[in-house]
């Protein structure tokens, strides 16, 4: 099994005016350092995503795997939706998955792929990868019923790991500096999601 990210967000969970004022004391008009701080911004959501093993903002993944499993664990949290399960036949054509075949699973942390009832999966060439499951993973902002927007925990543990960086940003030869604040993780931790 192996995924990677296939398009990167379209936004961040924080915004060049969020921050500015919350970790540099400086206010919307200082434009100064706007490059920097995006740049920050864009680490800080890459070291939270990572480091917690969820999507922070909507984001689609393609998971690879070389059969089908009887239940398919999708590897990044929170799954917003299944876009397609494409496979390899014993003829080495590929070959997509109809939709009422399988069924996504939202309940757990990680979301999981069953067969739909009386299904069954396709048999696939014996090669690697011969299955590949692209989903859409992150959290909604917005105004329907099923969007979350990104814990606050998140939110906050990435304002202080953007202003420790802003702050020491200069060379230095201190490896403490270099390290990622004890309390970012700490409010990380509860975030956190076991690696497959």
């Amino acid at each position: 099994m192996s995924y990677r990210r296939t398009t990167e967000p379209a936004n961040e969970p924080l915004t060049n005016t969020e921050v500015k004022p919350a970790v540099l004391a400086r206010d919307a008009a200082y434009t100064h350092d706007d490059t920097v701080i995006d740049r920050l911004i864009v680490q800080a959501r890459e070291f939270a995503e990572n480091y917690t093993g969820r999507a922070l903002v909507p984001q689609v993944w393609t998971l690879y795997l070389d059969s089908f499993p009887s239940v398919i664990e999708l590897p990044v949290a929170p799954v917003i939706s299944l876009d397609s399960i494409k496979y390899l036949d014993d003829d080495g054509n590929q070959q997509t998955v109809l939709p009422e075949w399988y069924r996504l699973l939202k309940g757990d942390i990680l979301g999981k792929v069953e067969q739909a009832y009386d299904q069954t999966w396709p048999s696939t060439r014996a090669v690697s990868e011969a299955v590949e499951v692209e989903f859409t993973a992150g959290y909604i902002d917005g105004a329907d019923v099923d969007s979350v927007a990104v814990p606050e925990g998140i939110r906050g543990a990435m304002l202080a790991l953007i202003a420790h960086w802003y702050q020491n940003k200069e060379a230095t030869s201190s490896d403490s500096i270099n390290e990622v604040p004890f309390s970012v993780k700490c409010q990380l931790d509860q975030y956190r999601i076991p690696r497959l």
